[in-house]
């Protein structure tokens, strides 16, 4: 039992001692960080392709291993950071594909204390892919071997970017006729572009470019005709009577420029009819370099100039004449009483024309009355089977003399009847009971 005491005091007596010893001694000072200071080497590429891993290494540095490294890498994708920790003296951080697609320059920090290294490299564009795509600006230029247009061409890699400048690009265009042009353009400031002169003859330019293995679409230029060159008219029938209907076709020659290329379809032409009643205008259309037009016969004999003007070109002037019409002749003009029917009819015929035939059914004649009273009197019949026949109304006549001039174009029949006045009472007298207005 008394050992046992002498045992725990002798523990607390130690654990005393131990805690004054504690107490008494010094605190130590921590160790103060390692910071690297001055220039950090980097390693990488001078150039590298695009799409690829890209290794970029830091070293040989005089630090201890774990020193932490932080690596900025900055170009036209953007500024990324990359952190990494030294081993044995080096670093290598690789930078994945999804940050080496875009092409150009790269620059490359890095920091680790107060030290700091810079490096470039430069991603570089892969090969064309497709499609190339000619673009072709004018659309259309006129054939006459000074205009151009030009065809341009953005190559781009599989990543959208444009490819290195001096990347040869063939570029061909086939001319209407068969000509065939070909030209190899070096791309510069992301373009391969020529100029194209137009040929001659008219037609469709079509166009297409070559890469590598890369092609794409055609691309169309037009080579249009030109400014016109003089031309003709002609007509047909040449001459047509002046009945106020029948129609004469004007119609150019076919339309072409100094180099015989006809002018497009739609080119408008507008004819212009001198006429004694002043100047006709008629707009037309092309249709294979030609446009007609129908002038309608005055309603008494003239000539007409006509002439055709497109885009300030004029025609020579053509000459159509219009001869007296429709019926030429003389004809009679006959009264027939028809008391019964209260009515009093004019029969003029036979209206002939110039060919000693029928005027066309439907043609107008116009019947001049004139009471000697001096009141006149105008009425229009349709010729039917080279005959005109006009009504007139008994009860609506006054008694006395009237003279009747008939009129067909330049046709002309003359006539005088008598109404008696018990004529027009009877007939009167008959309406009334009919209840006639």
């Amino acid at each position: 039992m008394r050992t046992q005491h002498r045992r725990t005091r002798c523990f607390i007596f130690l654990g005393m001692l131990a805690l004054l010893a504690l107490a008494c001694r010094k605190q130590e000072t921590p160790p103060a960080p390692f910071l690297l200071d001055g220039e950090l080497p980097i390693s990488v590429a001078a150039e590298a392709p695009v799409g690829e891993p890209l290794p970029v290494t830091i070293g040989p540095v005089n630090a201890p291993d774990g020193t932490p490294i932080l690596l900025t890498a900055t170009g036209t994708f953007g500024t990324w950071a990359f952190r990494g920790l030294l081993q044995g003296g080096y670093l290598t951080i690789t930078l994945p594909p999804e940050f080496t697609r875009h092409s150009g320059l790269v620059s490359l920090v890095a920091t680790s204390g107060h030290a700091v290294g810079e490096a470039e490299t430069r991603l570089l564009a892969g090969e064309p892919v497709e499609p190339l795509v000619p673009l072709v600006g004018a659309r259309s230029i006129i054939a006459d071997a000074a205009h151009w247009s030009m065809t341009v061409t953005l190559p781009q890699d599989r990543f959208d970017n444009p490819v290195a400048d001096g990347t040869p690009v063939e570029i061909r265009a086939l001319h209407p006729g068969g000509r065939l042009e070909t030209r190899v353009q070096p791309v510069e400031h992301l373009l391969a572009w020529i100029r194209l002169y137009s040929g001659t003859k008219a037609g469709e330019t079509r166009i297409a470019v070559e890469s590598g293995e890369a092609v794409g679409p055609e691309g169309l230029l037009l080579e249009i005709p030109g400014w016109p060159t003089p031309f003709t008219l002609e007509a047909e029938p040449s001459t047509q009577p002046a009945d106020d209907r029948s129609l004469i076709t004007v119609r150019t020659s076919t339309i072409r420029d100094q180099f015989g290329n006809v002018v497009p379809d739609g080119t408008i032409v507008t004819f212009v009819a001198e006429t004694p009643d002043g100047p006709r205008f008629i707009p037309s259309v092309t249709v294979n370099g030609v446009a007609e037009a129908p002038i309608q016969a005055p309603d008494e004999p003239a000539v007409f100039q006509i002439v055709g003007s497109v885009y300030g070109v004029r025609s020579k002037p053509l000459t159509v004449a219009f001869t007296p019409g429709p019926a030429v002749n003389r004809f009679t003009v006959t009264p027939h009483l028809d008391e019964p029917n209260g009515a009093l009819y004019l029969d003029a015929g036979p209206l002939l024309g110039q060919l000693n035939q029928y005027i066309p059914d439907g043609t107008p004649v116009l019947y001049h009355l004139t009471h000697e009273s001096g009141q006149e009197e105008w009425l229009s019949a349709p010729a039917e089977a080279g005959h005109a026949r006009a009504e007139l109304r008994l009860r609506f006549l006054q008694p006395g003399t009237y003279t009747v001039e008939v009129l067909a174009g330049v046709g002309r029949g003359e006539t005088t009847f008598v109404v008696e006045k018990a004529v027009i009472e009877r007939a009167q007298q008959a309406a009334r009971e009919a209840g006639e207005p």
